[in-house]
């Protein structure tokens, strides 16, 4: 079996593309080298459309017949990626497969067709659920370390018909489990790894547990339902209710995290206490008679002494890891708060590579293209993670010799040695970033509106050495 060593990013586009495209089965090795070729060219200039990234007549051309193949699909151009970051997720103790569903607006879109209801029912558009596979402590500085997708869907999504029966709402909930399909879909782990499942509010559903269980993994899940529950792991019958056992626990002690900016508060380390206990889940009626009872462990995570006029933080987690001292629940806090990376995907899927502002007329061509930048908006986020992470890594080892080189010939500044995260910067201030003393770090916003002016002067300063 092929050892993969890291998920590290290929400094040079090309190279990356022939290893995340290369062995896509698309019924002729022409299209396989034109995906890898395109690939490449996404990866240089992920924001632009089809014609900017391929800059030739002839090359937009093969990009649009490669689209309409029906060979060419989704999961096609996608599975070769899936199975290295599985492989690589093989190698290691413990992989986090965060999942997180999002939607991809395409309501101004009045060409497109097959596409469904979006946000609520207004407007129109397609579903996305995408998994994406963290390990905990591998990355640089004992940080997380992105490894890429395990599994991804793009679907439509069905209308709700006015006054639904509650048989009909139980198949549409039946029919929609994209959450438990994409832990059957990546099968089992090794023996002696651990695959845990990480998911929001939205994951709180008894068939995800279901599916994790019966696939051999673990789920780490943030409570929504206050569901009939009993604390201790042998329980019987129902003694009360989620949230109120969870809050009536002694905290065990303190976990120092870093909170994300929210509408409700503002970015910065907070002090959270933690309690956790054995806690025993009954079955909801849609899941039938019979089922068994979800019998795992409650951690809760709260901010005792918020700030004045913010939002006091709480996280009731559900987690199948035993959690029986504060040594084993600070962990578990911690890998919850890597959740944030498949916000930031997504983010860097729509803002970075702009995946909503495709023309492309029919739904069968379009996705395919959302599979191919979905995995380019993965080498965004590494590349990005390697600059909060790993700041001292040279630049040149991220993203090509000459967009270091054109910046830093912008900003006079010499480029030999320069690091990944000096490279960022740098990037952010061509979008406008200011760099004042106390300014947080910049948004993925400002750091592609300054990489698309990067990539306009980076081409430039070839063209004017092609024509010297």
């Amino acid at each position: 079996m092929e050892v993969i060593e890291s998920a590290a990013v290929v400094d040079q586009p090309l190279d990356w593309a022939q290893e995340q495209f290369g062995s896509a089965e698309l019924g002729d090795v022409r299209r396989t080298r034109r995906a890898v070729k395109l690939a490449a060219q996404m990866a240089t200039h992920p924001a632009g459309s089809i014609p900017q990234q391929t800059q030739t007549w002839g090359d937009t051309k093969a990009a649009y017949r490669l689209f309409d193949r029906d060979e060419v699909t989704f999961e096609a151009l996608t599975q070769p990626h899936w199975e290295r970051t599985r492989q690589a997720a093989s190698q290691r103790p413990i992989v986090l497969h965060i999942h997180d569903g999002s939607q991809l607006d395409y309501t101004g879109h009045e060409h497109l067709n097959g596409v469904g209801v979006i946000g609520d029912g207004g407007g129109r558009g397609l579903m996305l659920h995408s998994v994406l596979a963290v390990d905990p402590s591998a990355g640089p500085n004992g940080g997380p370390e992105v490894l890429g997708l395990t599994h991804q869907r793009v679907y439509r999504r069905r209308e709700v018909p006015k006054g639904e029966t509650r048989t009909q709402r139980k198949k549409r909930q039946q029919q929609a489990r994209v959450w438990s399909e994409a832990v059957e879909a990546m099968g089992m782990p090794p023996d002696e790894v651990r695959w845990i499942h990480v998911g929001d509010r939205e994951a709180d559903n008894y068939d995800f547990f279901d599916a994790c269980r019966r696939m051999g993994g673990g789920f780490l899940v943030r409570a929504y339902q206050n569901r009939r529950a009993a604390m201790g792991d042998e329980a019987s019958e129902a003694s009360g209710y989620l949230m109120d056992l969870a809050r009536s626990l002694k905290p065990l002690g303190q976990k120092r995290l870093y909170v994300r900016r929210s509408k409700n508060r503002d970015p910065g380390w907070v002090n959270l206490e933690v309690a956790a206990a054995p806690v025993t889940i009954f079955a909801p009626w849609l899941s039938g008679r019979g089922a068994e009872p979800v019998r795992c462990w409650v951690v809760r995570v709260w901010e005792a002494s918020p700030p004045k006029g913010q939002k006091p933080i709480e996280w009731v987690l559900l987690c199948s890891e035993p959690v029986e001292d504060l040594s084993a629940a600070l962990p578990v806090a911690e890998w919850y708060s890597y959740r944030w990376l498949i916000e930031e995907y997504h983010k860097c899927l729509k803002t970075g590579c702009r995946v909503e502002d495709s023309q492309l007329e029919k739904v069968e061509r379009l996705k395919p293209l959302v599979g191919m930048l979905g995995i380019v908006a993965v080498r965004l986020l590494q590349l990005k993670q390697y600059a909060r992470l790993d700041p001292d890594r040279p630049a040149e080892e991220c993203v090509s010799r000459d967009h270091v080189r054109v910046v830093a010939a912008y900003f006079e500044e010499p480029w030999e040695g320069m690091t990944v995260y000096r490279f960022w910067r740098l990037v952010a201030r061509l979008g406008g970033f200011l760099a004042r003393k106390g300014d947080r770090e910049p948004g993925w916003q400002t750091l592609w509106r300054g990489w698309r002016q990067l990539d306009l002067m980076t081409l430039g300063a070839n063209l004017q050495a092609d024509l010297a």
